[in-house]
């Protein structure tokens, strides 16, 4: 059972369950062109295969570094990316710094071990437009990010 039906169970009311992106009505309808930056080979395949999952998005570039991501943005022109903290070369934090700077900035969204409140504030301090914390579940709580930070919200502050 998906995390958000056993809060919703618990509180006694039915189980809310979101569409694919694919699925919904073409005003909510967008294809989210994803850059997605990890260094851990497991980490991208779990990440290629959440977003394959569901006919909204397209991954149109892997990296491993910041340096890379950097680059492959310019180039690429992703609407969003999804980055580490901990990467060689450059970490996330300054790569997403770099990113937001451009013009056109993507959507970028942290998704990171670290879990705590230095790591939050980095996170927001550097540009991001959210952080959901690797855990288990975690691409429910990444789903919702993304739909919550295209809708306008900042995410995971």
């Amino acid at each position: 059972m998906q995390h958000a039906e056993a809060t919703h169970m618990k509180a006694g009311m039915p189980a809310k369950k979101q569409r694919p992106l694919s699925k919904r009505p073409e005003t909510e309808r967008r294809r989210f062109r994803t850059l997605i930056v990890d260094d851990s080979p497991m980490v991208v395949k779990s990440l290629k295969a959440f977003f394959g999952r569901d006919g909204g998005f397209e991954v149109v570039g892997v990296e491993g570094t910041g340096v890379e991501a950097v680059e492959r943005v310019q180039r690429l022109r992703p609407n969003l990316v999804v980055t580490d903290v901990l990467m060689p070369e450059m970490d996330g934090l300054e790569a997403t710094r770099r990113i937001k700077a451009g013009k056109g900035a993507p959507v970028v969204i942290m998704f990171t071990l670290e879990d705590n409140r230095v790591a939050r504030a980095g996170a927001m301090t550097a540009g991001a437009d959210g952080r959901v914390a690797k855990v288990p579940k975690a691409s429910d709580a990444l789903a919702a990010a993304i739909r919550r930070v295209f809708a306008g919200a900042k995410v995971g502050g």
